[in-house]
C-alpha cells in the first residue's frame, strides 16, 4: 500500500504518512485513539508525512530558484529554459538524480532533460541523465536479481532502497530507460530495460487473465544484501497485490507499446492491447467512466486521473496500431471529462461530487498534473480528429496556472512544458 491516511469521524484527515510497516500503522493508530479518548488534544492541522524526496517548494533552494526563472512566465518560448533551470537547481551533481534523500527516480524529470539535451546539443544535459540513469541502476534502487525497481532509496547514493515495487514506477522506468537507449545508443539502458519487462512479465502480468498486477510487497528479508538467486529461491517471494487498477494498467500498457516499436517486439502491444481490453471491459461503464479499479466488481468511478491515463493510453494504442476502436474510446473517455468533471475556468475537478461524503472527501481539487494531461490530450485529439478549435479554454487553463508555477514540483512543470509544446505544434 503506497499512502497510510488516518480520518476522524467527519472524513478529515488526522495523519497521513508515505509508507508504514504493521508495527508502525498499530503505534499510529494508538497514538490516533488516544487523542479522540483525552489522552492528548487533536491536532488543530493533520501531521502530513510528505513523500519524502518530492521537489517541492518548501525546498528553499527549488523555490528561490522557480521564483527567479518563472516570476515573469508569459512567454511560452522562454518556458522550457525557465524550467529546465528550476529542474538544474535541485540536482545532485554527486549522486545524480534529483533532491536529498530519500531519493526518488523522478523519470519525467529525466526525460525532459533528455529532450532539452537534444534539443539544445548541450552534453552536460546528457551527462546528467547519464549519472542518474547509472547510479540509480547500480546504486541499489534497481533489483538485479528478479529485475525491476524497488519504490525509492531512502540514502542519497541510492543505497538502502525501501523494496516495495511499484507497477507505475516500472512503467514510467522503462519508458525513460528505452527513450534514453534511443537517444544515446547506451547498451547498458537496455539491459535494464529488459530487466525491467522481464519483472513485469515474470512477477506483475496474469497470464490467465490478461492485466497486471498493482504491486510486490517490501520483504527485507527476501531482499536482503547478499542474497544470491538460489538463497531467494529458498524463501517465499513477497506477496503481490492483484487489483486491476485501471491508472497502472494504462501505465504500462503505454510503456509497453513504447517497448514494442523500440525493440520491434510485437508481442508487448499485443499484451498491453490484452490488458487495456481487461480494464475496458470491467471497470469502464456508460455515464460513469472508468473505475478506479476492479477486484471482483469496479469501484469508485469517475476519477479524473483514472479517464485520462486510460484516454492516453488508448490514443498510444491508435497511433501504435491505427485502429479507429481505440480512437473512438480515448474520445468516449474525454468527453466525459468535459461533461461530468470539467470546470468554466478550464480545469477539471480530480473527481465527480458524490452528495454523501464526509470532511475533507466532500471537497473536490483540480490537480494541476492530471489536468496537463488532460489538456495534451485534447490536443492530441484535435490533430487526430481536426476537432473544433479548444484554443480558448487552453489559454485560460494557461492564464490561470502561469502565476503560481514558480512553487510547483518539477514534475509538475515538466508536464506544463509537454502541454506547451503541443501549443506550439511542436
Amino acid at each position: 500500500m503506497a499512502d497510510h491516511r488516518f480520518l476522524n469521524a467527519d472524513g478529515e484527515v488526522v495523519e497521513s504518512h508515505n509508507y508504514l510497516t504493521a508495527e508502525q500503522i498499530l503505534a499510529v493508530a494508538r497514538r490516533v485513539k488516544a487523542r479522540f479518548e483525552g489522552g492528548e488534544a487533536p491536532p488543530t492541522t493533520p501531521i502530513i508525512g510528505v513523500r519524502p524526496g518530492q521537489l517541492t517548494g518548501e525546498d528553499e533552494s527549488v523555490e528561490s530558484a522557480a521564483d527567479r526563472s518563472l516570476s515573469s512566465t508569459g512567454d511560452l518560448r522562454k518556458l522550457p529554459e525557465q524550467i529546465l533551470q528550476t529542474v538544474l537547481a535541485a540536482h545532485d551533481r554527486v549522486n545524480g538524480g534529483f533532491g536529498a534523500a530519500p531519493k526518488f527516480h523522478h523519470a519525467e524529470v529525466l526525460e525532459f532533460v533528455l529532450a532539452m539535451a537534444h534539443r539544445t546539443g548541450d552534453e552536460a544535459l546528457t551527462d546528467i541523465v547519464h549519472r542518474s540513469l547509472t547510479a540509480m541502476t547500480g546504486g541499489g534502487l534497481y533489483d538485479p536479481i528478479d529485475g525491476g525497481f524497488f519504490r525509492y532509496a531512502a540514502a542519497a547514493d541510492w543505497s538502502a532502497p525501501h523494496y516495495e515495487k511499484m507497477a507505475g514506477d516500472q512503467a514510467q522506468l522503462l519508458a525513460l530507460y528505452l527513450v534514453a537507449y534511443q537517444a544515446t545508443g547506451q547498451q547498458a539502458y537496455l539491459g535494464t530495460a529488459h530487466g525491467v519487462l522481464r519483472y513485469v512479465d515474470t512477477v506483475l502480468w496474469d497470464r490467465e487473465q490478461g492485466y497486471f498486477y498493482s504491486s510486490q510487497a517490501a520483504d527485507p528479508d527476501y531482499y536482503r544484501p547478499g542474497l544470491d538467486a538460489k538463497g531467494r529461491a529458498n524463501r517465499r517471494a513477497p506477496y503481490v497485490d492483484k487489483t486491476a487498477y485501471t491508472e497502472r494498467n494504462a501505465a504500462i500498457a503505454s510503456a509497453y507499446m513504447v517497448a514494442s516499436s523500440v525493440l520491434n517486439e510485437p508481442r508487448y502491444a499485443d499484451l498491453a492491447i490484452r490488458a487495456l481490453e481487461f480494464v475496458w471491459l470491467n471497470s469502464y461503464q456508460e455515464g460513469l467512466g472508468m473505475h478506479h479499479y476492479f477486484d471482483t466488481q469496479p469501484h469508485l468511478p469517475g476519477m479524473l486521473a483514472d479517464q485520462v491515463t486510460m484516454a492516453q493510453a488508448w490514443l498510444d494504442a491508435y497511433e501504435h496500431f491505427g485502429r479507429e476502436i481505440y480512437l473512438q474510446r480515448a474520445e468516449t473517455l474525454m468527453r466525459f471529462v468535459h461533461n461530468a468533471l470539467r470546470d468554466q475556468d478550464g480545469r477539471s475537478y480530480d473527481s465527480v461530487a458524490v452528495p454523501e461524503a464526509v470532511g475533507l472527501l466532500r471537497r473536490r481539487e483540480k490537480p494541476f498534473c492530471e489536468n496537463v494531461l488532460a489538456a495534451e490530450l485534447d490536443l492530441r485529439l484535435h490533430r487526430l480528429t481536426a476537432a473544433k478549435s479548444i484554443t480558448g479554454w487552453r489559454r485560460r487553463l494557461y492564464r490561470h496556472w502561469s502565476p503560481s508555477v514558480r512553487t510547483l514540483a518539477s514534475t509538475p512543470l515538466v508536464l506544463l512544458w509537454r502541454w506547451t509544446a503541443f501549443c506550439r505544434g511542436r
